[in-house]
């Protein structure tokens, strides 16, 4: 993508001095027309998301957003432009990015599950039983409310796991997998 964003920008360098601009006239131009798109600060810092915003850039924040700019009908045509994917290719790449996201967020899912219940919630119940001649104690109760979380977030994501396929189409499902899975296990984390 970078490569192509640069090769066209160089196709369009190329067409101002074809055209007769001098070169220094034809880099000014360009310089003003995308100058908002140069940044030196730190695009991972807290401030990079209003800062984008501000300069009317995307800010692509996960792979479903990524995917979905991809396929974009302006990326199509500069794809087809400079020869390197037509866009029956584009789509069928961001097919196969949505298939690899949601298949990474599902077996990732599928993986922190079965550590929970095979791993976590055992320890937890063997924890608790030996504080289970205090029930009544603040200790105990604190323990029990903690645990009973635990496992209660763990089935709600085996619901936004289950969720996934009943969705019909692959955006829609990549879109699950961020809303949906991602958030289930961050809260089981």
């Amino acid at each position: 993508m970078i490569d192509t964003c640069f090769a066209d920008g160089m196709r369009a360098l190329s067409e101002l001095i074809e055209g007769g601009a001098e070169l220094r006239d034809a880099c000014a131009v360009m310089f003003e027309e995308n100058e908002r798109v140069i940044f030196t600060g730190n695009g991972y810092s807290a401030e990079w998301p209003a800062e984008a915003e501000s300069r009317g850039l995307p800010n692509l924040r996960d792979a479903a957003s990524a995917a979905e700019a991809f396929n974009s009908a302006e990326n199509k045509e500069l794809f087809e432009r400079m020869g390197v994917f037509t866009p029956a290719e584009v789509d069928a790449r961001a097919e196969c990015f949505l298939e690899n996201y949601v298949s990474c967020i599902e077996i990732e899912a599928q993986t922190m599950i079965e550590m929970v219940k095979q791993g976590v919630e055992p320890a937890l119940s063997a924890d608790l039983a030996t504080h289970s001649s205090s029930t009544e104690s603040k200790r105990y109760t604190s323990r029990f409310e903690t645990y009973e979380a635990v496992s209660g977030s763990c089935e709600e994501l085996e619901a936004a796991l289950a969720g996934i396929e009943e969705v019909e189409d692959l955006n829609g499902k990549a879109v699950a997998c961020r809303d949906t899975v991602k958030v289930a296990m961050e809260a089981l984390r």
